[in-house]
């Protein structure tokens, strides 16, 4: 239909787009994509090697555990270079890096003022990629035109600001399609605040998907939304206020009306089962292996209630 009413080139299928290569083949779970940034993650290596005359040893995480970068005491180290080493890593992250959505958002922080302890974590990063096998994501045939996000969050993160990280993979029916790692635009009060306003951000981008699936003529509703904390889950399914959550702006209520709409289906998940884990905070060796790399970027996200967790009770 669309060919009719315009001139259109067919190309064949996709090789590749904006620094993205793709490789299409087809083994016994049906046919896949690969998008891969090889040569952008070696470029990032080559740089770092380059300009601090070294070579990264290979880690097997992008971060260290557990941990978060402060602001920098000391003289600034080498700006221009952390600057545009950054610049490569948001570039790859969105493209094709989940994984290392956190570390690269937790450097970015500090653009303006790096020290030695952000060069040590940006060594640890580039060391990642010196050790990664696939510099990209395999795509598959979704298991559903339904929406499936996964949500978390990490309660105050930042000792300085007393900010949380909101974490979101979002999927069509398991095919990732979009995920993000981002400081909380205001102090939260406790941990189901902090993942109640990831939640509502959450919720915004669910209902983005749905509509366009809408438009399109393919979408099923309500979308399903994925949440490790219960308080937060009872916070959204219920209208009550209390003297912790008056204070919440009503822009994070939205999850309400969505509830209420039927155009959203919130489940309980385990921690250990999150995807959305990823984004919030340096995770270990095997939690990476267990959500990332024989899920995400396999193109096999669970989406089943039974086998991520229990529906909430409350």
């Amino acid at each position: 239909k669309i060919r009719k009413r315009y001139k259109i080139t067919n190309l064949g299928q996709i090789t590749k787009y904006l620094g993205v290569t793709y490789e299409w083949g087809k083994d016994e779970n049906g046919p896949y994509a690969i998008a891969s940034m090889k040569k952008n993650a070696d470029e990032i290596i080559s740089y770092f090697e380059k300009v601090r005359g070294k070579q990264a040893k290979v880690a097997d995480t992008p971060g260290f555990q557990n941990t978060v970068l402060s602001k920098n005491e000391e003289d600034v180290e080498m700006l221009d270079e952390y600057r545009s080493l950054v610049g490569k890593l948001l570039f790859y992250t969105i493209k094709v890096g989940p994984d290392c959505a956190n570390s690269v958002r937790d450097l970015a922080r500090h653009m303006s003022n790096p020290g030695p302890s952000h060069w040590k974590a940006m060594e640890r990063m580039v060391g990642y990629l010196r050790g990664k096998k696939l510099h990209g994501l395999i795509f598959r045939r979704p298991g559903s035109l339904q929406a499936i996000q996964y949500c978390d969050a990490s309660y105050a993160t930042y000792a300085d600001l007393r900010r949380s990280v909101s974490g979101m993979s979002s999927t069509i029916g398991g095919m990732i399609v979009n995920w993000s790692s981002r400081t909380q635009k205001i102090v939260t009060l406790s941990s189901t605040e902090s993942e109640y306003v990831a939640l509502g951000e959450c919720g915004q981008e669910l209902k983005f998907i749905c509509m366009f699936l809408q438009e399109i003529g393919v979408g099923k509703i309500p979308g399903v939304i994925f949440e490790d904390n219960e308080g937060t889950i009872f916070l959204a399914k219920n209208q009550q206020v209390g003297m912790r959550t008056k204070h919440i702006d009503v822009k994070y209520h939205f999850v309400r009306d969505l509830l209420k709409e039927n155009f959203l289906e919130l489940i309980y998940v385990r921690s250990e089962d999150n995807y959305a884990d990823l984004m919030t905070k340096n995770v270990s060796k095997e939690i990476l292996y267990k959500l990332f790399v024989s899920g995400i970027q396999v193109g096999v996200i669970e989406t089943k209630r039974e086998n991520v967790g229990r529906t909430s009770k409350v």
